[in-house]
């Protein structure tokens, strides 16, 4: 299994994954699921040799004739698929089973782009056909084999919008959405995850130790917080009853100060 996670709001981005890589025998290593390249962010999902292949390939795309990684977002979705699709077809052909179905199921990926134009940035999928689809208006998206994990587990904070939301709490919620899924699905997905985001130029950096210790202390002290309210919001002991809520549209009265004397 694996997973890959991306969060956009207006002015920031975050993409995570877990690190584990499993071999068609079995055998179990960590690998680096996410890469930047020209400005863009990239994550994938699949077989590690199409990977390779898919990374390269765009690569040297993205280094010809001057590529501005904020052109616009149409613009770049339609260049990544141009450069994707040959790769995809080769692999497709020279499977032996000669199946194209079963190529798909066996070999095919999912690549997961980050980037931003004068609208702000963006999130791309471009799946097993070559398909490119946006997320940017949820500001969230999972990819892999441990995505529905993911997906319930952003389901469950659908009160905290990505696309309100600053960069620290950005990664914040990435941090959450991944440390669930790799606790339900310790069997696996491993750790240790790995949290890239958009700096102040708008270059696209991977969180150091100390940052993700710094993230993980964060979220420590918001599942705290979520507790509490829990307790608060919960049936009162008999005799007692729930304070009522406030009315934030109606007037507040103004309480006048004790005079000390």
């Amino acid at each position: 299994m694996t997973l890959v996670v991306g969060f956009v709001a207006q002015a920031c981005g975050v993409m995570g994954a877990d690190s584990q890589a499993t071999e068609a025998d079995g055998t179990r290593t960590q690998v680096e699921k996410i890469w930047d390249d020209q400005g863009l962010l990239f994550g994938y999902t699949g077989s590690w040799a199409v990977r390779d292949l898919v990374a390269r390939a765009i690569s040297r795309r993205l280094a010809q004739d001057g590529f501005d990684p904020h052109m616009e977002r149409e613009g770049v979705r339609h260049l990544l698929c141009q450069t994707v699709r040959p790769v995809l077809m080769s692999v497709y052909a020279n499977y032996v089973p000669n199946d194209i179905a079963e190529a798909k199921r066996k070999l095919g990926g999912r690549l997961l782009a980050m980037g931003s134009d004068s609208d702000g940035y963006w999130l791309l999928e471009i799946d097993e056909d070559n398909t490119g689809s946006w997320y940017t208006d949820r500001g969230f998206h999972a990819i892999g084999s441990g995505s529905p994990a993911a997906q319930v587990a952003i389901g469950l904070l659908q009160n905290y919008n990505p696309q309100r939301l600053s960069l620290e709490q950005l990664q914040m919620l990435a941090f959450r959405t991944l440390g669930v899924s790799i606790t339900v699905l310790a069997q696996h997905l491993s750790g240790p995850m790995r949290l890239w985001n958009s700096d102040q130029s708008g270059r696209f950096v991977q969180l150091t130790d100390t940052d993700l210790a710094d993230a993980e202390r964060r979220v420590e002290l918001w599942l705290a917080l979520e507790r509490e309210s829990l307790d608060e919001a919960s049936t009162p002991p008999v005799g007692e009853t729930l304070p009522e809520p406030v009315d934030e549209s109606a007037p507040r009265k103004k309480h006048r100060r004790r005079q000390t004397r």
